[in-house]
């Protein structure tokens, strides 16, 4: 019994003191003293991987500057609404032109100036604009009816148009 006890204490580190499991699965091994280093070193190993997870998730969760970055995404995004929404009333006009020709697409164009004539009388620059993109969001959707390629074109993020081609093209 004196020999077992100090081969166990040959092999016996605070790691596996501290585990008891381990120790019990050293001791029942072929060769304590060959794997009791290996069972200690994955547990020290074990450890620093829960340490960084934890603080990782620690960091994730309640960071001043992951907060920051999240309510600005969530602003940013807020924000590009208007702007998405104008993009697909484009989208839908310069669709209704390729797709229906030129005078469907005129009349469609002359209702989104006709919506910034009347915006601009009530309200300026400002309520032509607004104006504009009510007439032509009204529009894509009463017409998108009638020209259901087109309002599928306008709700489709792969169909591409370029204002800047399409006047330079004019």
């Amino acid at each position: 019994m004196g020999k077992q006890a100090a081969d166990m204490n040959n092999w016996l580190t605070p790691d596996l003191a501290n585990n008891p499991q381990a120790a019990v699965a050293v001791s029942k091994s072929l060769n304590p003293n060959a794997i009791a280093p290996v069972v200690s070193h994955t547990i020290k190993v074990t450890a620093a991987q829960d340490a960084v997870v934890e603080h990782q998730q620690d960091e994730n969760s309640s960071s001043f500057w992951n907060s920051l970055g999240h309510g600005a995404l969530t602003v940013a995004e807020w924000a590009s609404k208007p702007l998405q929404e104008i993009q697909k009333d484009y989208k839908f006009v310069h669709s209704v032109y390729t797709n229906h020709g030129v005078l469907e697409g005129l009349a469609v164009t002359l209702g989104v100036v006709a919506g910034g004539v009347v915006g601009g009388i009530a309200g300026g620059a400002v309520g032509a604009t607004i104006g504009s993109d009510l007439a032509a969001s009204a529009l894509r959707r009463g017409l998108g009816i009638k020209f259901k390629d087109s309002y599928t074109d306008s709700e489709n993020p792969l169909y591409k148009v370029s204002a800047g081609r399409d006047f330079s093209n004019l």
